[in-house]
């Protein structure tokens, strides 16, 4: 945002050469000039209109005859593009495709905007707010804004939908992100096109478990449509960052943590946890349970609330709600006495928090509650800014043990953005070469046994079809899906005539995409398109058979990748 001030400094520069320098000029042909006309003709300089003079010239006029056109132009170009920005990218726009549209420059958006637009990937952010504070600074790093509502059919037109390749909704409100992908559904009809990746960002916790549940319910020909929440996104990070303290042996107490405040990232965090160690236990009777100590002034129905919708978190837990305002935990308030009576030293602490200085008051708070000043303490702030960026300036050699986590910056990745058929089509491939593996059959060599990102597109659009299919295979032997509350649900299992009938429907499924594909029957020869397999059911080996059934015996653990379970539906097709 240097640029303006420069040009007038340099302009301010140029009017002082130019008069000097015509001053000195005629006194050297000992003729008159008063200042105002040495500055007249400097400004003519501008328009080009006084510089051709006869005679030596000193070199100070010399720079204000050339300085002063080029500064007029150069502004005057500026000045144009302001006046016609918005029909200048325009005219990018018509020639952009595979292109990334984001709706919303909050925070959220301006991160992910600039992290595209950083990879060299191309960008187009819809904004309604023009005094949203990121527009200006995404325009000075070249990214395009279009200022106006995103659910309007005319402004995604503008933005080329028809063209994109991913839509991102990260607007502040749940409502206006799904009115933006209802609007980009409906603006995108019915055309043959590759699918629209549409990722749709849900703040509220049980708002985004419940259409998660129904990913697959909103998805059509051109577009597929994703939800995420970054509070989800930021529990299973912590967790990756900073995992539970491992048990050394059989005899040893579990871990106890503790959590200050129960709202959005940190509910999600106490079912993170609890699920992650639900895991390691279920095969182990004799395992203990986590106590966990969380500290929030309606602890007690918070708690309440995710025991209904996840049974088992007291299974894996012993909760231990402390309805106290953490505000004042530093006076002699019955939260603190109970914390400080604990004979049982705390393994680890989180404060997710949604104030960045309650947070960290609250993590001074807890280091003279806590009987051991060296216990973790996780602080959840938003960005590294202000007091994050502050903190992270401490020495390496401070002694205490607070840990900024950066909820913005380690959830707002392009990398998150991953479409979750993508993630489901990588566990059938992954689950395939372990099977080949094991039969003896894996060759490293042969293309469809290649490491996913080894993999040709061929191979991974058929993986993605197998993924996509799941829910029409299911609801042909009478399941449905909904969001992952049983945390057994991997482990279910089909009857033998399931596993026959989800095992035919794959093998014609995989048929008929094989054929349409341009794929015959023959030697097994990619290179010809052949495969000894594209034949009925009835006519195949009983090997191959096998191999089907173990591909469908596994999608319960495919949809648990993607935080989905299903259920038996009373009317099965």
């Amino acid at each position: 945002m240097v640029e303006w001030p420069l040009l007038i400094a340099l302009a301010l520069l140029t009017l002082s050469f130019g008069v000097i320098g015509f001053a000195e000029y005629f006194s050297s042909r000992q003729q008159s000039c008063s200042f105002l006309d040495c500055l007249y003709l400097t400004l003519q300089l501008f328009t080009l209109e006084s510089g051709s003079l006869p005679g030596n010239k000193t070199w100070m006029l010399e720079v204000a005859r050339f300085t002063a056109p080029l500064l007029a132009v150069y502004t005057a170009l500026k000045a144009l593009g302001l006046l016609f920005s918005r029909q200048i990218m325009l005219v990018r726009l018509a020639f952009t495709k595979d292109h990334t549209i984001l709706c919303g420059l909050g925070r959220k958006g301006y991160r992910l905007a600039r992290e595209y637009w950083s990879r060299g990937e191309r960008v187009v952010v819809l904004e309604q707010d023009v005094h949203t504070p990121f527009v200006l600074p995404a325009r000075a790093a070249g990214i395009p804004v279009v200022l106006g509502n995103a659910a309007e059919a005319k402004l995604l037109k503008q933005a080329r939908l028809s063209r994109a390749a991913r839509l991102i909704c990260v607007c502040g409100e749940d409502g206006v992100n799904a009115e933006i992908a209802l609007a980009a559904q409906g603006g995108l009809g019915s055309q043959n096109r590759s699918p629209l990746h549409c990722f749709v960002h849900i703040v509220e916790p049980a708002v985004w478990d419940l259409l998660n549940g129904f990913k697959f319910a909103f998805d059509t020909r051109p577009m597929r449509m994703d939800f995420f929440n970054i509070y989800d996104w930021g529990a299973k990070r912590i967790m990756e960052k900073y995992p539970l303290p491992a048990l050394t042996s059989p005899s040893q107490r579990p871990p106890r943590l503790l959590i200050v405040g129960l709202g959005k990232l940190g509910g999600s965090l106490l079912v993170q946890i609890a699920r992650c160690w639900f895991r390691q236990i279920r095969d182990d009777k004799k395992a203990g349970k986590l106590s966990i100590t969380v500290i929030d002034q309606a602890a007690t129905a918070k708690i309440r609330q995710l025991v209904q919708r996840y049974p088992q978190l007291q299974q894996a837990c012993r909760l231990m709600p402390v309805e106290d305002d953490i505000r004042w935990l530093c006076t002699d308030a019955p939260g603190r006495r109970g914390i400080a009576k604990t004979s049982f030293r705390v393994h680890q602490a989180y404060v997710c928090v949604d104030n960045d200085a309650l947070a960290l008051h609250a993590a001074g708070v807890l280091q003279n509650v806590l009987h051991d000043r060296k216990t973790p303490i996780i602080v959840r702030m938003a960005v590294k800014s202000g007091l994050a960026e502050l903190l992270s300036l401490r020495s390496s050699a401070q002694t205490d043990a607070i840990e900024i986590f950066h909820l913005l910056d380690e959830t707002c990745h392009a990398e998150a953005m991953e479409d979750y058929i993508d993630v489901l089509a990588k566990a059938i491939h992954e689950s395939y070469i372990n099977r080949c593996q094991a039969d003896g059959i894996y060759s490293k060599d042969k293309p469809s046994h290649l490491p996913w990102s080894r993999l040709s597109e061929d191979y991974r659009n058929a993986n993605r079809a197998q993924a996509h299919h799941l829910p029409c295979k299911l609801e042909k032997v009478g399941y449905r899906l909904k969001p992952l509350c049983d945390w057994q649900a991997d482990r279910q299992k089909f009857t033998a005539k399931e596993l026959d009938e989800l095992a035919r429907i794959e093998h014609d499924r995989w048929q008929e995409e094989r054929r349409q594909a341009g794929w015959r029957l023959g030697p097994d020869n990619p290179a010809q398109r052949t495969n000894p397999h594209i034949k009925p059911w009835d006519e195949l080996d009983e090997k191959i058979k096998e191999m089907d059934r173990n591909t469908v015996a596994s999608i319960p653990k495919y949809l648990a990748r993607i935080d989905l379970q299903m259920i038996r539906d009373k009317t099965p097709n």
